[in-house]
């Protein structure tokens, strides 16, 4: 009967880690994954199971000087047989696989005495920037035997977990955008061309139709991880003519990325005036020689109107306390003849550490 307890407890010893058993990780495979990428998700696997009372890691370096450099592993049968190299019982296997910009991650505890995989987790990314979050959430799985579940982002992990990352919750910050309108009509007049000739009048005259105008914009945004609100006063400007518009929009986030891409709208007003003529010659003043200065009155037109606002754009670098952006906007107006064009801008926002929710 004793003889049965201690074959029983043999068994189970060689079916189940215990206590500082040694396990082998190796070297994920890969499929539409940058090989730098997949060494660094293994080694941060390894350091991770580190952390685990039940498990004595195999240092990396003492893996290499038994099997060589190679040590990814695909499939059950090549890491028993790297066990029975290693003379430990336990070994991880591994596997990434994006998906567009969704990676998956399978990974396998391998048991050289049964050959057969005693656990398997399998855990989807959102991003790149989360999968040290999958990480450890599949090692505190390989460690307690229990699968995770679910997809892991930013929004997924609990408060404590979410503490230390980067991405903040909610937050307000202000930017400077600079770029250039385009009108899909004659809307903004004449270019008004030429100079002012002493004692011999004004030689001024109207040009080509304006279709574009340079500026930029003061925005304000208050962001959350999926939207942002924004609020913004732009002022564009050639010759004679300019456009002033204020308005405020909404757009959402398409990914929770550092580049990520937005779509949305606004509504607002906006004031526009444009040469439209030559109307008078007058004497403007008399220079040091005695010469009299002619200047010339351009005849103007304004006009103004509600503002509407279609687009998106991109957000680079999300997580950090600054962002560029991108940004190409729909614009028209509701007033005469429907004024519209294109507006296309870059600009950078900031935001003070610690203002808004988030950390």
């Amino acid at each position: 009967m004793l003889g049965i307890l201690i074959i029983c407890a043999m068994v189970q010893v060689k079916e189940c880690p215990t206590n500082q058993t040694n396990v082998a990780v190796f070297d994920f495979s890969g499929a539409g994954v940058e090989k730098e990428l997949v060494t660094t998700i293994s080694d941060l696997l390894r350091l991770e199971l580190s952390n685990c009372p039940k498990y004595k890691i195999m240092d990396k370096d003492s893996m290499i000087k038994v099997l060589g450099t190679d040590i990814v592993v695909t499939g059950v049968d090549k890491a028993i047989g790297y066990c029975e190299s290693l003379g430990i019982s336990y070994a991880v296997i591994g596997q990434l696989t994006k998906l567009g910009e969704k990676i998956i991650i399978s990974v396998s505890l391998v048991n050289r005495w049964t050959k057969r995989e005693l656990f398997k987790d399998t855990q989807k990314s959102a991003s790149i920037e989360d999968l040290d979050m999958v990480i450890k959430r599949i090692a505190e799985g390989l460690c307690e035997l229990k699968k995770s579940k679910g997809k892991v982002t930013v929004e997924s992990v609990t408060e404590e977990e979410a503490k230390p990352r980067r991405r903040r919750e909610s937050y307000h910050s202000g930017g400077l955008l600079v770029g250039s309108l385009w009108a899909m009509g004659d809307y903004f007049g004449k270019e008004v061309i030429g100079e002012t000739f002493m004692n011999m009048g004004t030689d001024l005259k109207l040009g080509d139709n304006i279709r574009m105008m340079q500026g930029g914009a003061l925005s304000y945004f208050y962001e959350t991880p999926y939207y942002i609100a924004e609020v913004n006063y732009r002022l564009h400007k050639k010759s004679l003519s300019s456009y002033m518009g204020a308005s405020f929009g909404g757009y959402r986030f398409l990914t929770l990325t550092d580049f990520a891409p937005y779509l949305g709208g606004g509504l607002g007003m906006s004031w526009c005036s444009k040469a439209v003529g030559i109307d008078s010659l007058y004497p403007d003043y008399i220079n040091a020689n005695g010469d009299t200065v002619w200047q010339c009155k351009v005849k103007k037109e304004s006009f103004d109107g509600m503002l509407v606002e279609l687009g998106g754009g991109l957000a680079l670098f999300r997580t950090y306390d600054f962002h560029f952006l991108v940004n190409l906007k729909y614009w028209m107006l509701m007033a005469k003849n429907y004024p519209n064009g294109m507006i296309i801008s870059f600009g950078i926002t900031y935001r003070k550490s610690g203002s808004g929710c988030g950390i």
